[in-house]
């Protein structure tokens, strides 16, 4: 509902220092690999912000920060072997990193000519609390077109009760009841404009990105702030407003200031040749999908591939992005584009072109921005270096490990023999069911199998003499057993024929005499899940289990050629905050991508290592 768009809109705007602010003086290096370092902050900043299983929010979590230090050890391992290999020069590495860069780059440009020039006077701030101290009650009359939504404000004017003209309005329904806003939900000038009406005033006309309003004002219940920590929280709330709409008015002027007069122009023939190809593919998709209604339509990574596969190096070798210097070519452009999910909901030529047309445009302001914050020497930055760093150690790893991926190769054999291993057949034992006579002494033992061989029932015998409690209850009758249980009376019993007598038998209680009455064969049942049904979960399970244990091999093997050192006692001192946290990081300028590298837990390798003698130090 345009409403809810407009009155509801919250601030979002990501802040990587409200989830985590490492307040580190003097960082400290944590370990060493090889001639790569791990900082304290490094750690601090992914220990935060990656998940893990056993941490607490209290007590000794020194287990848990040794095994995520062994898994950045082991991904500086990878990094370090990959570059070793070459693949910080393969294409779709220094793409990814190439990207990585651009960004930070970007983010560094946005905090040195937007953020870092917010400035909150006093003022302003008693203004804001003002503000906030009072929430507000609210009702508004909608329109997309300007003269209608003149034609109602002077109907208004005339004196006309608001009320009056809202209730044979469409958008009455949203608001049966006046709506409640507080500060910092709305666009700033319809705010201001908003907070200077009196109770039952109504606001001029008023446009916005979704078309015109009318407010009226229909309440103002007063805020009360009592404790400390409420007028603390409300002052945070009111300069994350202020600092959020002055954020906005800075962006917009540089965004206007800075794109003024810069024009980049594209090649049309390689444009157009490279649209056909994406419709004719998102079309071809479209055709062999059963997908549902609403699901998009993505270019995906072979896809883009067959793309340079058609063009052929000639043509991928020309310039797609026409900047005067350093233009890109259209390898360039499809290599980034990977990294820049292009995807519609609807196959239809018409929006696959805008969409194109949309990412070409932001691919140029990308670079143009890129390009200015270089000029600026911001990939200098340390800030930027050590993120970018992190983030290329993160890549290299990866890219090597997907090299031994493609190693592991699963056979039928090993199939079966790993689906034998796992799902064994369940095996039954023999049954067997007899009536028992436990007495104390060996002439009533063998009175009582004598009497039994004459055709007396043995049942009632077990009644009459039997010293255990339950004969009396159950006629001696042993219920279904198994062969192996009652010690040499199942195994007896278990070569018996049906209607045998047996004994007597010492046992340590006493003489035993039984009859064997009834007997189950021994059955084996196959496993519950057929390997036809499993066959390729199980290939899957496999793979990752002999890839595991590859890159536990590998990692033990690369540790044992590079010195590593750990500082234990400052892995000590460090403290998390003990809670599991995951967050995206919203760059400046657009784009976002997981606050720090997702680390998958990785430390088995140490117990290897270390049962050669390859103890860390």
């Amino acid at each position: 509902m345009k409403a809810n768009k407009i009155l509801l809109l919250l601030i979002t705007i990501y802040s990587l220092s409200t989830i985590l602010k490492a307040q580190i003086q003097n960082d400290r290096i944590l370990a060493r690999v090889g001639n790569t370092t791990i900082m304290e902050s490094e750690f601090l900043e992914r220990f935060e912000l990656n998940p893990h299983f056993g941490l607490q929010t209290k007590g000794d979590n020194y287990s848990v920060k040794l095994k995520f230090l062994y898994t950045l050890i082991a991904e500086k391992l990878w990094a370090l072997e990959a570059e070793n290999e070459g693949l910080d020069r393969s294409n779709a590495v220094k793409t990814a990193i190439r990207n990585i860069e651009k960004m930070f780059v970007r983010d560094a440009l946005y905090r040195q000519s937007i953020k870092n020039k917010v400035k909150i006077s006093k003022k302003e701030l008693e203004e804001g609390l003002l503000k906030n101290s009072y929430k507000l009650k609210v009702n508004f009359l909608f329109s997309n077109s300007k003269d209608e939504i003149y034609r109602l404000y002077n109907l208004l004017n005339t004196g006309f009760p608001f009320d009056s003209i809202l209730v044979y309005r469409k958008e009455y329904k949203e608001q049966l009841k006046p709506i409640e806003v507080s500060y910092g939900q709305m666009l700033e000038e319809v705010e201001d404009s908003i907070y200077k009406l009196d109770i039952g005033q109504y606001s001029k006309p008023m446009l916005t990105p979704d078309g015109w309003y009318i407010f009226k004002l229909d309440d103002k219940i007063k805020q009360v702030f009592g404790s400390a920590n409420d007028r603390l929280s409300n002052e945070n709330i009111v300069r994350k407003v202020i600092r959020h709409n002055k954020e906005k008015k800075l962006y917009n002027a540089f965004y206007i200031n800075f794109f003024n007069k810069r024009k980049v122009n594209v090649n049309s023939h390689l444009f157009k040749s490279l649209l056909s190809k994406i419709i004719y593919h998102l079309r071809d998709k479209k055709q062999v999908s059963n997908s549902t209604h609403g699901e998009l339509f993505h270019l995906e990574i072979q896809d883009i591939l067959s793309f340079e596969k058609a063009f052929g190096t000639d043509s991928l070798n020309m310039n797609f992005i026409l900047f005067k210097k350093q233009p890109i070519t259209l390898e360039q452009f499809l290599r980034d584009l990977i990294f820049n999910d292009f995807a519609v909901e609807k196959v239809d030529s018409k929006i696959i072109t805008e969409r194109l047309n949309k990412k070409v445009q932001k691919y140029i302001e990308d670079e143009l921005l890129a390009r200015e914050g270089y000029k600026r020497g911001l990939n200098l930055l340390p800030s930027v270096k050590r993120e970018v760093q992190m983030w290329k150690d993160y890549y290299l790893a990866q890219a090597l490990k997907s090299q031994l991926t493609d190693t592991v190769k699963i056979t039928n054999k090993k199939l079966k023999e790993y689906y034998y291993q796992k799902y064994q057949p369940e095996k039954t034992p023999m049954l067997i069911k007899i009536v028992h006579i436990l007495v104390k002494d060996l002439q009533t033992a063998n009175m009582i199998y004598n009497q039994v061989k004459r055709g007396k029932d043995i049942r009632e015998l077990a009644v009459k003499y039997s010293i255990l409690p339950l004969a009396k209850k159950n006629k001696g009758v042993l219920g279904w057993f198994p062969e192996f249980a009652y010690g040499k009376i199942g195994k007896i019993a278990s070569q018996m024929n049906i209607g045998e007598v047996y004994g007597p038998l010492k046992t340590k209680k006493g003489y035993s005499i039984f009859k064997l009455i009834a007997k189950k064969k021994e059955t084996i049942e196959p496993p519950s899940k057929s390997f036809s049904e499993i066959k390729n979960s199980l290939k899957t399970e496999l793979a990752q289990k002999k890839l595991h244990e590859k890159l536990i091999k590998k990692t033990v093997n690369f540790a044992k050629q590079i010195k590593i050192s750990l500082n234990y006692n400052l892995l000590k001192e460090i403290k998390p905050t003990g809670i599991n946290s995951f967050a995206i990081r919203y760059m400046g300028f657009g784009g976002k991508i997981t606050a720090v590298p997702i680390a998958a837990p990785f430390y088995d390798w140490v117990n290897i290592l270390n049962s050669g003698n390859q103890i860390l130090p």
